[in-house]
């Protein structure tokens, strides 16, 4: 089990005027999320990455309610579930690897330790690989070609929103290390 585990109990871990980054605002900072500046400075969504991901859900089953295009053969149906299960299977070992490494699983909160291992040792996002299968999974399993534009919707949105500002300050806080990391480990699959 190989982890980092950083302190902030001292400004000068980040330099005289430099502060400890924040990807998003932290618990009673104000009711509602700002608008943050992202990479190449994009603006992101006001959403976390839980309530990004509940609304593509939401619109993946929309779609199907709602458009109600050709169906999907009955084989890539009975797959559907199966994705779920393998997505909730992969999120669920990542959050583990958070829990035994005593760091944050918040998306709000700074981690502590940056995991390399398990699912982190296939993948730099296993919980947004995740997600993605599970939206596939649903797609498949609604039976619905219009719902099956969520998932590549939901990956594109994490990359640009998301990710880039938590490599962003995983490479801040963990330096060298996490780009070595970076380097051995896609960020997808």
């Amino acid at each position: 089990m190989r982890e980092r585990h950083v302190s902030f109990s001292k400004q000068a871990e980040w330099g005289e005027t430099a502060t400890a980054p924040k990807p998003y605002p932290h618990p009673g900072e104000g009711s509602t999320r700002s608008s943050h500046q992202g990479e190449g400075g994009r603006r992101r969504a006001d959403l976390s990455p839980p309530a990004a991901f509940l609304a593509a859900l939401l619109l993946a089953l929309a779609f199907a309610a709602l458009v109600g295009g050709p169906s999907l053969p009955f084989w890539a149906r009975l797959t559907g579930p199966a994705l779920v299960l393998a997505g909730m299977a992969l999120h669920r070992a990542a959050t583990r690897r958070f829990h035994a490494a005593a760091t944050t699983v918040e998306p709000e909160g700074l981690p502590s330790s940056l995991v390399v291992d398990g699912p982190f040792g296939h993948t730099r996002n296993p919980m947004y690989l995740a997600g993605t299968i599970i939206l596939v999974g649903v797609a498949l399993a609604v039976g619905d070609y219009a719902s099956m534009m969520v998932p590549p919707l939901w990956a594109a949105a994490a990359g640009t929103w998301f990710i880039a500002e938590e490599e962003r300050t995983l490479g801040l806080l963990f330096g060298s290390e996490y780009h070595a990391y970076r380097e051995r480990v896609r960020r997808w699959i």
